[in-house]
């Protein structure tokens, strides 16, 4: 372990760097922040030789990115996974659900197939970019604004679909 080169330059260093990657993922709502920040640490010190005379916070929270993409994608394919949206009866869940049908289904071919196999399929957009003929980070890009588009369309149509609240106070 003496050999073993650390890029931490204390153990303050660590418990600094591992208390902003927590915050970092606290601040994208993941439930599971502190195991998040210990499997980026875990990763940041497989790399640890090859870190040698490198500031490894940056590389930890592009790594702390990456973590948070596979943490989507898992949440995703979990989501998509449970039971039958039929069994369940709530009626804003079976709303939610059409309107964001409805919204996807808007969406041309090509979109829907890009999405689908980011999201569901879990390829990168590094995998995606070779077929559409364009860089990973334009890939990127356009799955951003895809998404942002429809949540957007979804919140519009939510609002348009959800009652309003109903004031019982006699003012």
């Amino acid at each position: 372990m003496d050999n073993e080169y650390l890029p931490f330059q204390s153990e303050d260093h660590y418990r600094r760097l591992r208390t902003k990657l927590v915050a970092f993922f606290d601040r994208r709502r993941c439930n599971a922040s502190e195991d998040l920040a210990d499997d980026t640490l875990a990763r940041l010190m497989l790399r640890a030789a090859s870190l040698k005379g490198i500031d490894p916070d940056p590389v930890a929270f592009g790594i702390a990115r990456n973590v948070y993409r596979e943490w989507v994608r898992k949440a995703i394919r979990e989501t998509s996974m449970e039971d039958d949206p039929a069994d369940d009866p709530t009626p804003v869940s079976s709303s939610f659900r059409s309107v964001a049908e409805a919204c996807v289904g808007a969406l041309n071919a090509a979109d829907r197939d890009l999405l689908e196999e980011y999201f569901i399929d879990g390829k990168t957009a590094k995998d995606l970019a070779p077929r559409l003929r364009i860089t990973a980070v334009a890939v990127r890009g356009r799955i951003f604004r895809l998404r942002r588009g429809l949540e957007l369309s979804i919140a519009q149509m939510m609002a348009a679909v959800t009652p309003a609240p109903v004031n019982h106070s006699n003012s």
